[in-house]
């Protein structure tokens, strides 16, 4: 029987948008369900999503901010992006891409 080989798994890099991001739980009202979570982008000054619901609790809130959180990353990473024009630092002549 053959010895299978090791699969390396290297660690994945955060960007600075995943590092940035951050869940906040805020009371924003009395009675019941008082708490409410937002999250907010790195140098932003309004958030990018809030709670459309209410918890009891500020662990409650921020189970589910941490949750939703993930889910919107996952999806961003999982999204192709096409390169932003600044990304690239080349030329292309002839139809050849170059490095500068």
């Amino acid at each position: 029987m053959q010895a299978m080989p090791l699969e390396r798994t290297f660690p994945r890099r955060l960007s600075r948008d995943v590092l940035g991001t951050t869940v906040v739980v805020r009371r924003v009202w009395r009675g019941a369900t008082p708490f409410r979570w937002e999250i907010f982008k790195a140098e932003m000054a309004e958030p990018v999503h809030v709670s459309a619901t209410g918890f009891r609790s500020m662990e409650a809130a921020y189970t589910a901010g941490r949750a939703m959180m993930t889910q919107m990353l996952l999806a961003q990473c999982a999204a192709p992006r096409m390169p932003e024009p600044d990304d690239w630092h080349g030329c292309q002549i002839d139809g050849v891409a170059t490095a500068l």
